[in-house]
């Protein structure tokens, strides 16, 4: 497809069900072969489609398990501009993003990241079930509860 002919990705991120990724999957293929465009797909952040948001949220979390140096140079922006987005999708795929970046993270950063996290777990509800909740909660210091201990029988 010609630049010229190029949909853009925030067009290809609205409509559809809410809970479908719509176009996400093939966005993250883009933006994994051409890096360049990696700045497009993170200005759908600042859409009024809270849906083209979502699938953002997603197509980030997408990146980052296969290129998380892509994000890195955005942390800032995540942590100052993203985390004012009133909206629960985007904050709940914001702490596994964290969870995933903390390698790239300079301090201070880290110290931001883990005063979020730690503000919205009560919100968030990490108890769900998660591939990244056991990290995230190590990052932000909650001990998993011990296991029950079997009763023996004699």
């Amino acid at each position: 497809m010609s630049a010229a002919k190029q949909i853009r990705f925030e067009e290809r991120l609205s409509g559809g069900h809410p809970n479908s990724l719509g176009d996400t999957v093939k966005v993250v293929e883009e933006v994994l072969k051409q890096p360049k465009r990696f700045q497009e797909l993170f200005d759908c952040y600042f859409s009024d489609d809270e849906v083209v948001r979502l699938r953002t949220s997603n197509a980030m979390k997408r990146v980052a398990r296969e290129n998380k140096a892509l994000l890195v140079p955005y942390l800032d922006a995540m942590l100052d501009d993203i985390l004012k987005i009133p909206q629960p999708s985007v904050h709940w795929m914001l702490t596994q993003l964290f969870a995933l970046l903390t390698e790239g993270m300079s301090k201070p950063q880290l110290v931001r990241a883990k005063k979020f996290l730690k503000k919205s777990c009560p919100r968030i509800r990490l108890d769900c079930a998660d591939a990244d909740d056991g990290h995230i909660k190590r990052l932000v210091g909650i001990r998993p509860r011990p296991a029950p201990l079997a009763e023996t029988r004699s």
